[in-house]
């Protein structure tokens, strides 16, 4: 786990990009860079996920809130939970800022339950009856997760 400082330029560039693409305002300090993510990191922690080329909030950070959301039934979350995709059968509630392409906050009985990429559209998830509605990317205990928890360990926020 390699951790860095960042220059005033690129907590600005970061920081623009994090705007645009989540809507979220998020500053970051310093960075911890994994195998597959970099966590920005400043009193919360937003994750860069190499693979997706996207940004979300770490799953325990209040910052989750702000994203789109989908609510999932008691059947889906173990599923979720382990990894898997969010499946149009398993959703019963949609956000209509959803967008494809987008990170968005998968709850179960309005608790986090983990952070997916939007693979539909609001209208098209709506009338779908199949298919992926998000890509799961985040949740609790997978790899990034635990690099977070270790840092909070070792170095508080």
């Amino acid at each position: 786990m390699k951790i860095n400082y960042l220059s005033k330029r690129e907590i600005k560039q970061i920081s623009r990009e994090i705007l645009e693409r989540t809507g979220i305002d998020f500053q970051p300090e310093r960075v911890m860079e994994l195998d597959d993510a970099l966590v920005l990191i400043n009193r919360g922690f937003m994750i860069y996920d190499k693979r997706h080329n996207v940004y979300y909030p770490f799953l325990a950070d209040k910052m989750a809130e702000q994203l789109p959301k989908l609510e999932v039934d008691q059947g889906a979350v173990e599923s979720i939970k382990r990894g898997a995709n969010v499946m149009r059968p398993g959703v019963t509630g949609i956000d209509s800022r959803l967008r494809r392409g987008q990170p968005v906050l998968i709850k179960h009985n309005g608790e986090p339950i983990a952070i997916g990429i939007s693979q539909m559209d609001y209208e098209e998830a709506l009338s779908a009856r199949s298919g992926v509605v998000a890509k799961n990317v985040h949740r609790p205990k997978d790899r990034t997760w635990i690099a977070i928890a270790e840092f909070i360990k070792k170095y508080g926020v």
